[in-house]
């Protein structure tokens, strides 16, 4: 399954989703035109970076029986995963 998206309400703002229960693998989908150029990366930490097509798709992967979620480099659910993982860490929380 996958699942791509983004508001322009939220400048920056995008998602790429793909999760399974059986083989991983790779999947080509589209994220949008105006994402061409950039870099999605898996804050999860499980995935190689993505760099988007000038037609707006890339080549995202998955790992056997598990989820990757990619979001732009520098948009702002990468800037409040980090803020998490800062605060995290900072009361002791952190698990890694």
């Amino acid at each position: 399954m996958e699942g791509t998206g983004g508001s322009s309400l939220v400048p920056g703002s995008g998602l790429a989703f793909l999760y399974t229960n059986a083989r991983g693998g790779t999947k080509r989908m589209e994220v949008g035109k105006r994402f061409a150029g950039r870099t999605f990366i898996c804050p999860i930490g499980n995935q190689s970076p993505v760099t988007i097509d000038r037609d707006g798709w890339g080549e995202f992967a998955v790992q056997d029986g598990g989820c990757s979620i990619y979001v732009p480099e520098a948009g702002p659910l990468v800037k409040a995963w980090r803020l998490v993982q800062d605060v995290k860490r900072t009361l002791g929380l952190h698990r890694g």
